[in-house]
């Protein structure tokens, strides 16, 4: 099995991908995705939603539409409750929580790689990260109201990117990225020029704090994809 592994997390797979694995490219981006998804083969690829650019959602999205393209299994920390009707209205051909039994992980890798689905949403994680209280719960339920464009133009905004960097990363005008922006802001209560950061706090703070910090370190915007 020929296995494509996004994540930005430098932690190695978990033994049973190896185990599966005749070749297992790791990558941290959707930007190295689709360059290598170019010259290798592969069967699956199995990708983080959050990920630094465009998120895991967006790739399930865009190689959905693309004839003879690999299947994308999701494996993510956050929420099944949350994440799984996203993975499967993006065209995602299988969703895990990071915290699945080897087993599942196995499971759901064959039978993605070999053409079935695979839903995996017996271990719900956080809603969508670690609200407990029902006034945070009820924060996080805010999200619920975003397409998924509306949530990728969220997810690059809360990486410190203005309008020009959304627009080149979900290949759109400036105008609609900027237009993109304010539905998001309507969608979520936020003032349409208003602060955006505290959003993060409902998905994963210290991600998208770790992106804005690696542009800065990097001096220069946060990646956007290719292809």
């Amino acid at each position: 099995m020929h296995i494509l592994w996004l994540d930005p997390d430098p932690a190695p797979p978990p033994k049973v991908v190896a185990g599966l694995a005749s070749t297992l490219l790791r990558l941290p981006s959707i930007a190295d995705a689709l360059r290598a998804l170019r010259e290798v083969s592969t069967d699956v690829v199995v990708a983080e939603v959050l990920l630094p650019g465009l998120s895991g959602f967006e790739l399930a999205r865009r190689l959905a539409a693309r004839d003879a393209a690999p299947p994308v299994l999701l494996r993510t920390r956050l929420s099944a409750d949350w994440a799984l009707p996203r993975a499967i209205r993006v065209g995602a051909r299988g969703f895990v929580q990071a915290s699945a039994a080897p087993e599942v992980l196995a499971e759901a890798l064959r039978s993605v790689a070999g053409g079935r689905v695979f839903w995996d949403a017996a271990a719900p994680g956080p809603v969508p990260s670690s609200a407990v209280g029902a006034d945070e719960r009820s924060d996080a339920a805010r999200l619920d109201g975003l397409s998924p464009r509306l949530f990728e133009a969220l997810h690059l905004n809360l990486q410190g990117m203005d309008s020009a960097a959304v627009a080149a990363a979900m290949h759109v005008t400036r105008r609609s990225a900027a237009g993109y922006r304010r539905e998001v802001c309507r969608v979520l209560s936020v003032a349409p020029e208003g602060d955006l950061s505290e959003v993060a706090a409902l998905i994963d703070a210290p991600f998208y704090t770790a992106c804005r910090a690696a542009a800065v370190s990097a001096n220069k915007d946060p990646p956007g994809p290719e292809g």
